[in-house]
């Protein structure tokens, strides 16, 4: 059925964009607003699955890459339609997927719509890679981050946690200017002494690497405000804002 689904979403328009605003720890921050892009599903009744529910569908039938894709070119889109609101957003967030990566016809994609629009800078546009598909295929992942490095844009690195001595050397090669770790990995981070140092070392070794440190999936304020102190540079998740389909809007 879902794969059904996806099909029906590509060939009759049935996908749509969504952001979410991430909130700088620096409430001084001149940059510009930043978020992350996701996807939602419309169904034949108008309701919106999440991407929890599809993607995963998607990867295993070899379908994420079309869709991916298609979240790219309508980034591509918003942005350049309205100059006024590239200028508003510092950079935006762009999951993907190991097939897609690995897919030459992302990197024809992308190439083609900075040709298509040539006054987006490149720096609007931050492409996130996850650790562990790093690690299983290091070389198209490295491929991949070199031509976006040429391209000018931005790369983070996803559910940052520094496995081994491997993980931090691919690290340190990588052309990341982020390292993102996921808060739910921390379950107690704001009253737990073990967690929070956990924590704080990997952010530590963040910046020893010289990379900024993006938290994500905060779902209160005492984990928010517990990363905030401990150094990260930004902050998401549903206690912050939630994802709108009014998008690059704060939402807050």
């Amino acid at each position: 059925v879902w794969v059904r689904r996806i099909r029906s979403g590509l060939d009759e328009g049935l996908f749509h964009l969504t952001t979410q605003w991430m909130q700088p720890a620096d409430a001084t921050s001149r940059e510009g607003s930043t978020f992350e892009v996701s996807l939602a599903l419309e169904d034949e009744e108008g309701f919106w699955a999440e991407p929890d529910t599809f993607l995963p569908i998607a990867e295993r039938t070899g379908l994420v890459a079309e869709v991916e894709r298609w979240a790219i070119s309508q980034t591509f889109d918003h942005l350049a339609r309205s100059p006024a609101l590239a200028d508003r957003v510092a950079f935006c967030c762009l999951p993907l997927s190991p097939q897609t990566i690995a897919e030459g016809a992302t990197l024809e994609l992308i190439a083609q719509q900075f040709q298509s629009h040539p006054t987006l800078p490149s720096a609007k546009l931050c492409f996130v890679l996850s650790e562990a598909a790093l690690s299983e295929a290091p070389g198209p992942a490295y491929s991949f981050c070199e031509a976006m490095r040429s391209l000018g844009c931005r790369i983070a690195v996803d559910h940052f946690a520094a496995r081994g001595v491997g993980s931090i050397d691919l690290l340190r090669r990588l052309p990341a200017e982020f390292l993102r770790v996921d808060a739910r990995h921390f379950v107690d981070v704001a009253g737990d002494a073990v967690d929070q140092s956990i924590a704080d070392s990997m952010i530590r070794l963040a910046r020893t690497l010289q990379r900024r440190v993006m938290v994500t999936q905060i779902g209160d304020e005492s984990t928010r405000d517990t990363w905030k102190r401990m150094g990260a540079d930004y902050l998401q998740g549903l206690a912050i804002a939630r994802p709108s389909p009014v998008v690059f809007t704060t939402n807050a």
